[in-house]
């Protein structure tokens, strides 16, 4: 990965969140059971030009920069995709603005 503009985040950043999320199935087994209780609306977002371009930007930039293929299955990282896209709110404290999950609001905004 090169990095040649310093004022807007890398397109391959867009990866972290998700990442982040993925960690905690095998180092925090009850934060991840709060994550996969979130909706991901996946069945309604695939097929989307949203769904192909997390699919090519996020899933294959974990799986091949990572080298993560054998470890995440395409389901579960799309399925975090969603669960981000869904339910993050944006932190706009500094910049670039930053994404958080808070599980209690989710599930109010979605109930």
């Amino acid at each position: 990965v090169s990095i040649s503009t310093f004022g807007m985040p890398h397109p391959n950043y867009q990866c972290i969140t998700v990442l982040r999320c993925l960690y905690q199935r095998d180092h925090d087994p009850k934060m991840w059971s709060k994550i996969q209780s979130l909706q991901s609306h996946c069945e309604d977002r695939k097929g989307t030009e949203k769904w192909n371009h997390d699919r090519k930007m996020i899933v294959e930039f974990i799986w091949n920069f990572f080298k993560l293929k054998e470890t995440f299955s395409e389901e579960e990282i799309m399925r975090c995709c969603g669960i981000v896209q869904i339910n993050g709110h944006e932190i706009p404290l500094l910049e670039p603005e930053y994404v958080g999950l808070f599980d209690r609001i989710s599930m109010v905004e979605h109930s």
